[in-house]
């Protein structure tokens, strides 16, 4: 889910991402988390450990473990 929508002028960046569930996603719609009543535990950020999956679709070299 985008933290600050994209309709609202979010970027679609790992610090502007999270993951919820299709429920939480679904109740949140274009609103900012306060707006929805959520609270972040911590701001996202980009990994800096290597870790590599590009938002919106998956590295190559990831295709045979995620069959």
């Amino acid at each position: 889910d985008h933290v600050v929508p994209r309709s609202r002028g979010g970027l679609h960046v790992w610090e502007n991402v999270v993951a919820a569930c299709r429920r939480c996603n679904a109740k949140k719609m274009d609103r900012t988390p306060e707006e929805a009543g959520f609270r972040l535990i911590r701001r996202p950020f980009a990994p800096s450990d290597g870790f590599r999956l590009t938002l919106g679709r998956v590295e190559p070299e990831w295709d045979e473990y995620l069959l």
